[in-house]
């Protein structure tokens, strides 16, 4: 008789947000190129926008979490 590990309920949970998570960045994929095929300049507007996105996670990716922090704060400062 097979003896099986018990799967952690992290493990599962993981799997899970991976799998909605890839669910919904394909819905959004798919819902931006029909807007791109209908509304060509906000179908742009929509690719800058992503672009900013990747870009950002670019740059917190490789700051530090103090570094992150302390920008957190001036612009809390800043517009706060």
């Amino acid at each position: 008789m097979p003896k099986y590990k018990k799967v952690k309920p992290e493990i599962v949970e993981g799997l899970l947000d991976r799998f909605f998570g890839n669910l919904a960045t394909n819905a959004a994929k798919k819902a931006t190129r029909d807007i791109k095929k209908k509304d060509p300049e906000l179908g742009k507007l929509l690719d800058q926008a992503a672009d900013l996105r990747k870009r950002g996670e670019e740059r917190l990716a490789k700051m530090t979490k103090q570094e992150r922090d302390d920008e957190w704060e001036a612009l809390v400062k800043k517009y706060m």
